[in-house]
């Protein structure tokens, strides 16, 4: 695709699509599905499959269904809903929201302003720079935050954090 305000409706099977600057929605199927977005204000919906989004810069939003997915997102303005099944998430620089549904995701983040929403599973938060909100469901979790000014508030489960450098703060009920 490339510059210009464009929707893509995907059916079923394994789709690659690419996704140039500008407003553009892509609307993904049952398959193994890769979108790769460049600049803009981009929305996507991926269906059940094993999928893969790649973010660039802009104000995004993707919505992820059941399955094993990946997420990667680059510059900030992103939201990543995730639904059930064990997901991945990569989020390089801050300005993202991230919400886990039911299952074992795996969130990985850079440089902070991040929110984290994670829902009931085993999930795992791998930060290195501050700035971060964690709110954990119920569930076994781990977060590993390196440099301070993180929030980590806990539901009815087994947490496990471990804290670096910086003013953190833990709530746990």
């Amino acid at each position: 695709m490339g510059n210009g305000r464009v929707s893509v409706y995907v059916s079923n099977g394994g789709v690659s699509v690419y996704v140039g600057n500008g407003d553009d929605s892509v609307y993904g199927g049952n398959g193994s599905d890769s979108v790769y977005v460049g600049n803009g204000g981009v929305s996507v919906y991926v269906g059940n499959g094993s999928d893969s989004v790649y973010m660039g810069n802009g104000s995004d939003s993707v919505h992820m269904d059941n399955g094993g997915d990946s997420v990667y997102v680059d510059n900030g303005g992103v939201s990543v809903y995730v639904g059930n099944g064990s997901d991945s998430v990569y989020v390089d620089n801050g300005g993202v929201s991230v919400y886990g549904g039911n299952g074992s995701d795996s969130v990985y983040v850079g440089n902070g302003g991040v929110s984290f929403y994670v829902g009931n599973g085993s999930d795992s938060v791998y930060v290195d720079n501050g700035g971060d909100s964690v709110y954990v469901g119920n569930g076994g979790d781990s977060f590993y935050v390196d440099n301070g000014g993180d929030s980590v508030y806990g539901g009815n489960c087994d947490v496990s954090v471990y804290l670096g450098n910086g003013s953190d703060s833990v709530y746990v009920d």
